[in-house]
Formats: C-alpha cells, structure tokens, sequence
C-alpha cells in the first residue's frame, strides 16, 4: 500500500511540473522543486507508519480487554455463593479488574468503531486538499503576470531580493512584479546611510531601470529631473498600462509641497470626471523608502520638445489657437476653484499622442490656493509675471501672463522675453511693453533693483553687451506678425496690470 501511494503521488507531481512549465527551468531549480517534493512524500510516509503503529496498539488494547473480561468471568464463577452487593468490597481484585475493563473500554471502544471509519475516509481527502494547495501555489508562484502574496513571493523568488527588500516585502499585502532581472542596490537594514543606500546625497532615490517601486511598478526609463526630484517611466504590473511616476525628493520642504500637489490633483480629478479640462489625471500616490510617489498618466513630447523638433520655427496660428483653447479650458478650471498653477511655461505643456494636438497641463508642484499662497518667487523666468519680479501681491492673473508668453514663442520659435537673469528679464519686458506706471513701480519694495530714485529704468547689459531700452520695440515687429487678433489677445495677456488680463 505505501508503495502503491508513493506511485500515486509521484505521477501526480510529474503532472504538476508538466502542466506548469518546469521544464522550461532550470536544472538547479528543477532539483530543487524535487528535493520539496521528496520531502513532502518522506512526511506522508512517516504519517502512514504514525497510523500503521495506531492500528497496532488499538489491537493490543482490544487484546487486553479480552483477557480482562475473561479474569473477571472467572472470578465471578468461584465465588458464585457471595452475595451480589458484597463482592466487590469483599473481593478487591474482581473491583480493580472491573475499573480496569471500564477504563479501556472507555479508550478503545472509540477507536473500534469510528476512528476506522474515519481515518479510511480521510486519507484521500487530506491527500486532495494538498495537492489542490500545491496546484494554487504553484500557479500563483510561476504563472506569468500572476500577483502573488509575499509568502509565495519570498518562497520562490527570494534569492533575487536584498536583505532589506526580504523584509520590506512582508509589508505590502500583493506583490505584482520583484524585479528579479534588475541590477540591485544590496541594501542591507543595518547600514542606513543615505535612506539605506537608495538615496543620494541630495535626497533623490536612485532608480535602476528593471527594478520596482512597490512591488508594483517596474521602472522603464527616467524621463526627467529637476529640483522636485525625478521622474520615471514605469509599467503598472496590475493595470498593464503605461504610467509616469513623479518620485519626490526625500527632504522635508518638498514633501510638504508634493503633498498641496498630491491634494490639488485628486481635486482635479472630482472637478473634472470625464477629463475635459486637458489637466494631468493622477492615478496613484504612495509612500516607498521614505519617498512621496505620484503615479499619473503617460504622456508624449512636451511642447517645448515639439518646438525643436520644428527646428525653432514656429507654428501656424491654427494650431496655436488649438493649444491656446485647450489650456485655457484647462485655466477655467482652476480658476474657477481658486487654484493657482504658478510654471505654466512649454516643458509642463504635453501632447497626449504624438500625431494630435490634444495637450495636458502638468506639474502642480509649485501650485497653491489663491487664498494659501505660500512662496512669493515662483515661476520660471521667461515665463515670470512682472508682478512676481517686483515682489507685489499676485493672484491667478499670473497664469495668463504665462499663457501669453507661451503662444508668442509657440508663434516665433524662441522665447518673446529671454532675460539671462532678474534684472534683464524684466527689462526684455520693458523693451515691448514699455515701463509700467509709477503707482506700480512706488508699490514695489524691490523696485530699487530696476529703477533709480527718479523712477526711472536701470541700463542693463547682458553676457553679450546687449543694452535694452524700454518702448524700443512693438509687439508686432518682434513677433513679425500683421494678424490684429492674435496680436490682440497677446497684448491682453501681457497687460502690467493684472487685473486688466
């Protein structure tokens, strides 16, 4: 019988390794798989021999209350002439044989009549419930695309992790990919220097390409970086789609601001359900080694990347007027709850797909509430409202400024305001849209950084000696354009005042 069962359970194992690809492995994990198998069948049959010596015992028990009652027969013929009542007081070996008789009656009559019964109807179930265990792991653990829990994960792919990710993973609930193929830092919980060796010296995270965040998202390719931190092109092994994920710098300042951003883009997405508004839908945020992470869609070229794949020259006004409807669709939206973007400028402007217009605005990171402003020098300088340079008060007419920067180096190719620092950028300014009136100038506490006591402008030279003077040039000669509206609406946009935007 135990070699008839071990057949059994050999071939059924035969069947799981086929049914499950292990031929497609190696020869080192093949012996391996083989070793557990063999041990499970070396505690089966062990279990078999527990039952074997049961049985054995169960019949010797059986054997000695068979003498017993004969003992007791006996006794009780000689002394047939005792009264009933008196017999066991009178005679203490026919009461100690009777407690015995109840006594093993008591522990074996059990095993006589259901333990049998059971035990033959157990085997064979107990038999399937594992092998149905073994089939669900095995399928779990080795079937691609498979999530796994972190017991099956550690079991079978453990010696592709780290020290610290082996202990890290018994934290995440699902493992969706490990990054077994990925050039690891060895990470070790001892040696926390530099967040465990996965952090800089600036506080970014080192991504490896291969690798995972979460156990979730394998990283592609980084596809930028900037004072925030990075951001990395990932598959997302639970929805099988294509994400960006915006990994946030691990000090304490930018973590506070990536959470206003976090907060502002989950209010994008309850203000704005269908996705009309041409803003960046965020998808995920979570928490991973001491890093803010913001899963949001994937998209193309931004339009500054557009623009130089144009060689710098610019674009017809049809298409502009395309990207100028579909921001300030984009602009409505914030401004009608209050929220300033604050770096509206091309590198944050994508194309969705490279073939079409259809355009999202990105980057929250330095957004605020009109309301809950908490930096006043923001935005990037060719894009930098007059009002953010002389250190006034602003509001959301900022992002209109922006807005009018954009299309005018949508329309030329090159920026309309290139200063190479504060003081040139704003009198690149000045030099289009002439000095701006002595009620604003005397209500900036900056203003002696660009004028002098008389209100006048400062003469500033630039790296190439380049002197530029106010009201020197007209908005339609730099953008070398006749068309009055388009011409107009720069020049709304472009207003000192800003409540005139």
């Amino acid at each position: 019988e135990p070699l008839r069962r071990k057949s059994i359970l050999e071939k059924t194992a035969q069947k799981t390794d086929y049914d499950l690809g292990y031929r497609r492995k190696s020869a080192a994990e093949r012996a391996t798989d083989r070793k557990n198998i063999e041990y499970e069948l070396s505690q089966r049959r062990k279990s078999t021999a527990d039952k074997s010596d049961f049985e054995t015992r169960r019949r010797a028990g059986m054997a000695e209350v068979k003498q017993a009652t004969s003992e007791l027969e006996m006794a009780t013929s000689r002394k047939m002439s005792y009264a009933a009542e008196d017999t066991a007081s009178q005679n203490p070996r026919i009461m100690s044989l009777q407690a015995r008789l109840q006594a093993m009656v008591a522990e074996h009559s059990s095993m006589d009549t259901i333990q049998p019964y059971q035990e033959s109807n157990a085997r064979p179930q107990k038999i399937k419930d594992t092998l149905r265990m073994w089939d669900r792991e095995m399928a779990e653990a080795f079937t691609p695309d498979t999530p796994k829990s972190p017991l099956v994960a550690l079991k079978y792919y453990g010696h592709y992790l780290s020290a610290f990710e082996q202990t890290e993973i018994q934290s995440f609930s699902t493992v969706y990919y490990l990054g077994q193929h990925a050039k690891k830092h060895q990470a070790t919980q001892e040696n926390t220097a530099l967040n465990f060796g996965y952090d800089d010296e600036r506080g970014d995270y080192k991504s490896v390409v291969n690798d995972h965040l979460a156990y979730r998202y394998e990283i592609l390719e980084e596809l930028g970086r900037g004072s925030f931190g990075q951001v990395v092109k990932c598959i997302d092994h639970k929805l099988k789609t294509k994400v960006a994920v915006k990994l946030i710098r691990n000090k304490k300042r930018f973590y506070q601001q990536a959470k206003t951003e976090v907060k502002i883009l989950s209010d994008l997405v309850r203000w704005d359900p269908e996705d009309k508004h041409h803003n960046v839908k965020m998808t995920d945020h979570f928490y991973f080694r001491n890093h803010l992470c913001i899963v949001c869609e994937c998209l193309d070229m931004n339009l500054y990347e557009f623009i130089k794949v144009n060689k710098y020259q610019g674009f017809h006004i049809p298409l502009i007027k395309r990207f100028t409807i579909q921001i300030l669709r984009s602009l409505t939206l914030l401004a009608k709850h209050g929220v300033i973007h604050c770096d509206l400028k091309p590198e944050n402007i994508l194309l969705k797909h490279a073939l079409r217009s259809t355009i999202k605005v990105i980057d929250f990171g330095s957004s605020c509430l009109e309301n809950e402003r908490v930096y006043t020098y923001i935005q990037s300088r060719f894009y930098r409202s007059p009002e953010i340079i002389l250190g006034l008060d602003y509001t959301k007419a900022i992002d209109m400024w922006s807005l009018g920067c954009i299309i005018a180096e949508l329309y030329t190719g090159v920026p309309i305001f290139p200063g190479e620092n504060e003081q040139e950028q704003l009198a690149c300014i000045m030099e289009i849209m002439d000095v701006p009136s002595a009620e604003l100038i005397q209500m900036s506490e900056r203003r002696h950084l660009f004028f002098d006591r008389r209100g006048e402008p400062r003469i500033v030279c630039n790296s190439r000696g380049k002197k530029r003077r106010p009201g020197s040039k007209c908005l339609n000669q730099v953008l070398r354009c006749d068309d009055p509206l388009f011409l107009d609406f720069i020049q709304q946009c472009l207003e000192w005042d800003s409540t005139k935007r």
